[in-house]
């Protein structure tokens, strides 16, 4: 759906209602419970400034004054209607660091425009460096889970000390963010590189965050530590495999469809070949520049001509495995070839050791699969559709019957306590895993049905017999009395 907000922005209005949240202290602002005005992700949107990057490729490419004209009014308007903690832009620190990004990349497509210079340079840098110093005091570590939110703080701190070194927190917060990120990337990601969010969209966040860090580092001479260089390979890694024949990644948890940029608004959000672009050439990962294919435009405007010219002498190889286990996250892909027109199956299974994961952004959908023949998804995750619009419509987004697994007795997998809170989180365990030339076998269980007088372990068996292309999926059941079983796909 299209909204048009006029030739004066409201930056504080909900566009799906047309009412406009209060200018109170950030604090104070009521955006979840049943009394909201509306889903606050509406309003948010506009305020990560991600239109600033299609402004700012025009002006690149015509240099004509008016898009810097627009840019700069955008900029002193949003400054002077939102102070410093007033108004809903200050509440969440994740989407501060996607507009920052934003005016950091706007600065660099406008700081040589006179309008700009003359008119807006000094509050603009002044309100960057204040919005910038309230992410460097609220950082979200002090949570019990990592989220995107910290890699986007951290993120932030890097790119504004690199690009403002005048700025006189400007090294410490480089330091500060490097630091940070090397002591808690492995609380945010598994050892092979899925996100412990449980959430493919959140995923891809996190590796526009990385990208980012590394690209400006590299750019600039820093030196980031090994661990956070290869925890960002990693990421790059698992998305390479997770992505289906068609070209697209399956949507696994919550989906937000958030971004750390935007060079390219019309891009499709499930493709993730611009990230793997960029990780060819960051990484000469051959492997992911067979995935990803032509050079995006994306990636052109993340890495630049020295980038593409990398990118060209890489020679495309297809990825080491055709089917492979991401033991540590839980997540099993079945495949018969790479090819556009293969089968594909993703299984979420579990760890060997048994995983017992909180996540606000995962969903019940334990022992779940997506399935594609043909190089078409036929079985597919239905997503998330709605964070804060409707509590009925969030909750079955996030229950059983909503995902390609076994309800017992209509009950759930988990309690759903609140949007993004749950209890009785299952263990959920990979019984088996064995794959070779002829066929491939997973088998997985969880607990989820065991806080009842008579406990039930649903256990999932699924065999691809690659030579003929067909799948034999087996659900048994250990427990006792008597049960109902409804399976779901």
């Amino acid at each position: 759906q299209k909204f048009s907000f006029g030739k004066k922005i409201d930056w504080h209005l909900d566009p799906v209602s047309g009412e406009s949240w209060p200018p109170k202290y950030w604090p104070d602002i009521d955006c979840l419970s049943e009394n909201r005005l509306g889903d606050i992700k509406f309003a948010w949107e506009i305020n990560k400034h991600q239109h600033f990057f299609a402004l700012g490729k025009a002006y690149w490419h015509t240099k004509d004054e008016k898009y810097a004209e627009e840019f700069t009014c955008q900029i002193l308007d949003w400054i002077e209607n939102n102070p410093y903690e007033i108004g809903i832009n200050w509440i969440a620190t994740v989407h501060i660091a996607q507009r920052i990004i934003s005016w950091i990349f706007g600065y660099e497509f406008f700081k040589d425009s006179e309008i700009f210079q003359n008119r807006a340079l000094k509050q603009f840098l002044k309100s960057l460096y204040l919005q910038t110093k309230f992410i460097r005091s609220h950082l979200s570590i002090d949570r019990k889970i990592r989220t995107n939110y910290f890699v986007g703080e951290v993120a932030t701190l890097i790119l504004t000390g690199i690009t403002f070194p005048e700025f006189r927190e400007s090294k410490e917060w480089i330091d500060a963010g490097i630091k940070l990120l090397d002591r808690e990337i492995k609380n945010l990601i598994y050892e092979d590189g899925a996100s412990r969010e449980q959430s493919t969209s959140y995923h891809r966040l996190i590796i526009d965050f990385l990208l980012l860090i590394t690209v400006y580092a590299k750019r600039n001479n820093i030196e980031l530590t090994k661990v956070i260089e290869s925890y960002t390979e990693k990421t790059l890694e698992f998305a390479m495999y997770i992505t289906r024949p068609d070209g697209r990644v399956p949507m696994v948890g919550d989906n937000g469809e958030e971004r750390g940029y935007r060079f390219d608004t019309l891009s499709d959000f499930w493709d993730f070949s611009a990230s793997l672009a960029a990780g060819a050439v960051l990484f000469n990962r051959r492997d992911m520049k067979f995935i990803a294919g032509k050079f995006p435009q994306e990636t052109f405007w993340l890495l630049g001509i020295e980038g593409f010219r990398k990118y060209q002498q890489i020679k495309k190889t297809e990825p080491d495995n055709i089917s492979i286990a991401f033991g540590d996250s839980g997540y099993y892909l079945m495949r018969n070839n790479w090819t556009n027109d293969g089968t594909y199956l993703l299984f979420k299974s579990g760890s060997s050791e048994g995983n017992r994961e909180p996540s606000i952004h995962g969903h019940c959908d334990l022992l779940s699969f997506e399935l594609c023949l043909g190089g078409l998804p036929v079985i597919i995750d239905t997503g998330t559709y709605a964070y804060n619009l409707s509590h009925r419509v969030r909750n079955y987004f996030q229950d059983v019957k909503a995902h390609n697994t076994v309800s017992v007795d209509g009950k759930n997998q988990a309690v759903i306590i609140k949007a993004f809170e749950w209890r009785e989180i299952p263990i959920i365990k990979c019984r088996n895993w064995f794959s070779c030339n002829d066929y491939d076998l997973a088998e997985g269980s969880h607990n989820g049905y065991s806080k009842t007088s008579q406990p039930v372990d649903h256990i999932r068996t699924i065999l691809f017999v690659k030579k003929h292309n067909y799948f034999v999926i087996r659900d048994t059941f250990e427990g006792m009395g008597q049960h109902t079983f409804e399976q779901y796909f």
